[in-house]
């Protein structure tokens, strides 16, 4: 089941057979996103998306952990 959110009525719901709307963007051309149906007002929303939350890696260039590439003086 996917997760949707409700600008009008602020209310988190579920839905399990949502339709797929196709829309332009202007950056980044055609585009499309999982709408439903509010099950309160009607209204046609949008899936709720959640950041993911990614793992710091240090650089593949090794070093002084500072961010560098590896040629700094402090890195030899």
């Amino acid at each position: 089941m996917a997760r949707f959110y409700c600008d009008a009525c602020k209310e988190e719901f579920e839905h399990s057979s949502p339709s797929k709307k196709e829309y332009t963007d202007s950056f980044f051309g055609c585009c499309w996103q999982y709408v439903a149906p509010c099950p309160q007002c009607g209204k046609e929303c949008t899936e709720k998306k959640e950041p993911q939350k990614k793992k710091r890696t240090s650089s593949s260039g090794g070093g002084c952990s500072s961010g560098c590439c590896g040629s700094c003086s402090c890195c030899g």
